[in-house]
């Protein structure tokens, strides 16, 4: 039997993204009850989809809670076709959030997403690398570069976080020695258990002046998304970026201190969503040959994200001689609004 999904799209946010999958995607789906419609578009290279996610238009009021949600959304959804398909499934950018469709004459707001907005590319020379790494000596420490490598590689909040924490829990176990004694209740005999490494990742946050407060609320985040509990609200997305920006500086900091090589790039920004809101009318439906017309009433650029100023330890470059900045404001070019971006 084949099962039919109906699905009403009257009066939804639309989240559009880009998305590369070698599974044969169809839909329509459903993932955390939110429709997930795939959009075919012959000018795509092989294997791309425009997919869209859809909720209620008043779930959320702020551009981050619908970003970060629908990102949630559209990561479960490629993990889930990429373990069901066995084949290669990722997440390529986010295009726009709208409502999903509008009417002629009809003001509405969008957001689109500018992706070419990008920090400064830091060039690498050879003297910044090694050349040569003793696997049988160094093999924890080329572990610890592909554990930050992969926290840099998703957009998954979550799964940068829990990337970063690992960081720290395969330092911990690597290193501590002292084990967690507990007394039997029955004969009071000592009995030896696992390593002590809550307490090693605890003392770790402490020396670098990070108070108990935050420290538990790093390590509450982390049991939460691990074990997928939890409302994920836009207080969890606040509480989750505020706390990566200190998992994140300890983590490259513990790394830097244990290997030969430097970060260069002593300024970061945190999950940046570099974006456009914009005002616009629609001033006529498609025809058989024309799109849609819409016009443009006003917009305005900004970066939502959560910053901070840290890896101090074994900078190549003091923090007053750092020139990393964000790269040409897009619009200083022109807005351009990519068609896929814009409502029905």
């Amino acid at each position: 039997m084949i099962e039919t999904i109906t699905i009403d799209l009257t009066d939804k946010w639309r989240t559009r993204f880009l998305v590369y999958s070698e599974a044969l995607l169809s839909g329509p789906y459903l993932t955390q009850d939110c429709p997930i419609v795939i959009i075919s578009d012959f000018d795509l290279p092989p294997s791309h989809y425009h997919v869209d996610v859809f909720i209620e238009r008043d779930k959320f009021q702020d551009i981050r809670e619908i970003l970060y949600f629908t990102l949630d959304v559209i990561n479960e959804f490629i993990s889930q076709i990429s373990f069901v398909s066995y084949s290669p499934s990722e997440l390529i950018s986010a295009i726009s959030i709208c409502p999903h469709e509008v009417q002629v004459d009809e003001e509405f707001e969008m957001t689109i997403f500018n992706g070419d907005y990008e920090i400064n590319k830091v060039e690498i020379k050879n003297t910044d690398l090694v050349n040569r790494v003793n696997h049988e000596q160094d093999g924890v420490y080329l572990n610890l570069l592909h554990l930050l490598k992969q926290a840099l590689s998703t957009d998954a909040l979550e799964l940068r976080f829990l990337n970063l924490f690992a960081t720290l829990d395969f330092i911990a176990d690597n290193e501590t020695v002292e084990k967690v004694v507990s007394t039997c209740p029955h004969c009071d005999k000592e009995i030896e258990g696992f390593k002590a490494t809550s307490q090693f990742i605890r003392r770790t946050f402490q020396e670098r002046g990070i108070d108990a407060f935050h420290y538990n609320q790093i390590r509450k985040l982390r049991g939460k998304i691990a074990h997928g509990s939890g409302v994920r609200s836009m207080s969890f997305y606040s509480e989750l970026l505020s706390s990566l920006a200190i998992l994140e500086s300890v983590a490259y900091d513990e790394v830097i201190k244990r290997g030969p090589l430097k970060v260069k790039r002593n300024s970061k920004i945190i999950a940046p969503i570099p974006h456009t809101t914009i005002t616009a009318v629609k001033v006529s439906n498609p025809t058989a040959s024309l799109p849609s017309v819409f016009g443009i009433v006003n917009y305005m650029f900004s970066v939502a994200s959560a910053s901070f100023t840290g890896l101090q330890n074994a900078m190549e470059t003091p923090p007053d001689q750092f020139s990393g900045t964000f790269g040409p404001h897009p619009t200083d070019r022109g807005l351009e609004v990519p068609r896929e971006a814009w409502p029905y």
